[in-house]
């Protein structure tokens, strides 16, 4: 083979990696427009963001803390810590 020839296998493999990377496009792009029809769908019936699956609970909200009844403080006498 002379230099600067393809031979028929380097032209095959140009030619498949062309055609696998079409495909490749192809279904990127059915895949966006899925999703954009998803999406648009989810808005319209408006669904919000997906929620946890039924087995996981959320923690539950703890109860308000009552409010302690005020208590004066008791006088320090500080003679005794002299």
């Amino acid at each position: 083979m002379y230099k600067g020839q393809v031979g028929i296998w380097g032209r095959a493999s140009s030619a498949a990696a062309g055609s696998l990377a079409r495909y490749r496009e192809r279904a990127r792009v059915k895949d966006r427009e899925r999703e954009a029809r998803l999406a648009e769908a989810n808005r319209a019936a408006g669904t919000g963001p997906r929620r946890p699956p039924p087995g996981v609970r959320p923690r539950p909200a703890l109860p308000p803390k009552p409010v302690a009844e005020a208590v004066e403080p008791v006088p320090q006498d500080d003679s005794a810590s002299r």
